[in-house]
């Protein structure tokens, strides 16, 4: 049986390796790294294609960033 600090040690390590997973993605030595520059780029040119439809759809302007006004 496992006992609650092996549980805790065992989801730390899991947490780390999650994080270390995800840093490989963009790290130098990582022949398939992810291009951080393009990917940039990428979702800017996204974002300002999805305000230029809300713009279309004559989406009123508000301040839809303030956490406190999020449902959740």
């Amino acid at each position: 049986m496992m006992t609650q600090k092996e549980a805790d040690l065992l989801n730390e390590l899991i947490a780390i390796e999650t994080q270390i997973q995800t840093l490989w993605e963009y790290h130098p030595d990582n022949p398939d790294r992810i291009d951080v520059e393009f990917e940039f780029q990428n979702l800017q040119r996204e974002a300002s294609s999805i305000q230029s439809a809300l713009e279309e759809e004559n989406f009123e302007d508000r301040d839809i960033s303030r956490e406190e006004e999020l449902p959740f």
